[in-house]
């Protein structure tokens, strides 16, 4: 099958920053470790707020492969449902054997038990969520369809600028307006990404046309990123000097906006390539993206590989170190799938 090597692209920019996301206090949560207001703030806060963009991302993509296509149910769940809950529970086992070790003197029954209540839970290891969520959007994928293939461009137009503003709406008014609690939750419903941005991503592949944008537009697109991400920035400013003790969350606010420039982005700059070495080096990426996501904070943990974040730490400026150490344990992720992909069972899986 011919691939597109823009979405091999994003798929590959969104494990990146899903990999940065992960990197807590020394990374993604760098801005912290700082006075709010000062400068390492204004340089480190607003790349963790960009980063929140991969997942609606990934579910973009999915929008794009999966809504037109005509399958039956029961392919759906053999080739799909299936095939991801079994990928989820093998992952999971694998999480669940490295985290035994604190738990030495545990009867098989308890591990047993405590394994079950973790994985219908969610509770096995945190990134796993998005493998969740993924499982129920497939669950409501023939439905989603139907919304995409009957509804005419004007219509889900409609419906992603209305589920945008009550996100924009429902963020600033939870965590600027109010003490944290929504007084009518139930009218934000249209903010789930399960729905918004698989039609979102929809939308920008087969409705919008990114090579009739002149060039001025692409600027724009990339000014507005920034001034989103910096407005993100001050109100997290804000919030906190109006009430100190709080937690202000301003991180999804504009996630929407940074997954358009970015796919949108990716499209105009890199639909064009014609080098055929490049072309099988991101397909060939591209195919160890999912396998790379399952395995990556195994990898981020070993021993060795800690080491060498410390020693990129050591030598290089913060923010840098980080970035450079997401590279290395992307790379290594990617290798490592490569080789398990070689195994009849697990290649179907990934």
């Amino acid at each position: 099958r011919k691939k597109d090597i823009t979405l091999e692209i994003m798929r590959i920019v969104a494990l990146f920053f899903v990999l940065f996301n992960h990197t807590g206090t020394e990374g993604y949560l760098l801005f912290t470790k700082y006075e709010i207001g000062s400068l390492p703030f204004w340089l480190y806060m607003p790349i963790s707020v960009f980063c929140c963009f991969s997942v609606p991302l990934f579910f973009m993509i999915s929008g794009i492969t999966l809504l037109k296509k005509q399958e039956t149910l029961e392919t759906l769940f053999r080739k799909r449902i299936l095939k991801n809950v079994l990928a989820l529970l093998l992952i999971s086992v694998v999480y669940y054997i490295r985290d035994l070790i604190d738990f030495p003197s545990a009867s098989l029954i308890d591990i047993g038990i405590t394994f079950c209540k973790n994985f219908l839970s969610g509770n096995i290891s945190e990134h796993l969520h998005f493998m969740y969520k993924y499982i129920v959007f497939l669950v409501i994928l023939p439905f989603l369809r139907k919304i995409a293939l009957y509804s005419s461009k004007q219509e889900i137009r409609c419906l992603l600028i209305i589920a945008f503003s009550f996100k924009v709406f429902s963020v600033l008014f939870m965590n600027l307006f109010s003490d944290g609690t929504a007084v009518q939750p139930d009218i934000y419903y249209l903010g789930t990404g399960l729905v918004v941005y698989p039609l979102l991503g929809y939308y920008l592949y087969y409705l919008f046309d990114y090579r009739k944008l002149q060039k001025k537009y692409v600027i724009t697109i990339f000014l507005a990123t920034i001034v989103l991400l910096l407005l993100s920035c001050f109100f997290y400013v804000l919030k906190y000097h109006l009430s100190p003790d709080s937690t202000p969350k301003f991180h999804m606010t504009f996630v929407w906006f940074y997954s358009i420039a970015v796919f949108i982005l990716t499209r105009y700059f890199f639909s064009d390539i014609k080098n055929i070495f490049c072309q099988k080096i991101i397909l060939l990426c591209g195919r160890c993206v999912f396998g790379a996501y399952l395995l990556h904070m195994i990898v981020m943990h070993l021993p060795w590989v800690v080491n060498i974040k410390i020693f990129l730490i050591a030598h290089v400026s913060p923010l840098l170190a980080i970035l450079l150490f997401c590279s290395v344990v992307l790379i290594l992720c990617m290798l490592i799938t490569l080789v398990i992909r070689k195994i009849p069972f697990l290649n179907r899986l990934l």
